[in-house]
């Protein structure tokens, strides 16, 4: 089963539930229609959705009848690497794909990373990765939020715009990294530790 909920009141959702049926799936993906409106235009909302320990974040704004359909963007997902050679920030973010950009060639990212991303699926590059998408998405969603808000005064828009990324990072921070980070590696990893503590212990 997979639970559904919009963390804005004013986005409404057609269903808050989705039963999985194995007979509704082709090569074992299973596609299901979801209907999302809101009142007043302008409005962000995060739809997620959950499913045991996975998790899906989608975030969707109003427009009016009169403009052009506007798909919702959903940014949680494995980024694009850049290999730009001298890049001026850790990440980036494309308003064409919806896809987080890491630029492997930063500094602090290749540290991680290494040449040509071969570190990419140790422990600490997983966490390092879902940390920077986890970063950049909640800025781009609370950058999203603030500028379309017209109650807000302009020299509030930075405060409110670190107040909001705080906000999601408390909020959905963990679940992001449950989502990106493999977790029964991750439990291995922890295995390890507890018990060279042990060892040392005695």
């Amino acid at each position: 089963m997979i639970n559904l909920s919009s963390d804005n009141e004013a986005v409404h959702l057609s269903k808050s539930q989705i039963i999985v049926n194995e007979a509704d799936a082709e090569r074992h993906i299973a596609k299901y229609e979801l209907e999302v409106w809101g009142e007043g235009e302008g409005q962000e909302a995060m739809i997620t959705a959950e499913c045991q320990q996975h998790i899906a974040l989608l975030q969707a704004s109003v427009s009016s009848i009169e403009d052009p359909h506007k798909e919702p963007t959903g940014m949680f997902s494995e980024p694009t690497f850049d290999y730009d050679p001298d890049p001026p920030l850790r990440t980036a973010y494309s308003a064409e794909t919806g896809k987080i950009i890491v630029y492997v060639n930063f500094p602090s990212v290749f540290h991680y990373l290494g040449e040509g991303c071969r570190y990419k699926k140790t422990i600490a590059a997983q966490v390092f990765i879902a940390d920077l998408v986890a970063e950049r998405c909640f800025f781009e969603i609370a950058r999203k939020r603030v500028v379309n808000d017209p109650l807000i005064r302009p020299d509030s828009k930075d405060a409110k715009i670190q107040r909001y990324t705080y906000d999601f990072s408390k909020k959905y921070g963990r679940r992001i990294h449950e989502a990106l980070v493999d977790q029964t590696q991750l439990s291995k990893s922890k295995f390890m530790i507890e018990e060279g503590v042990k060892v040392s212990a005695n």
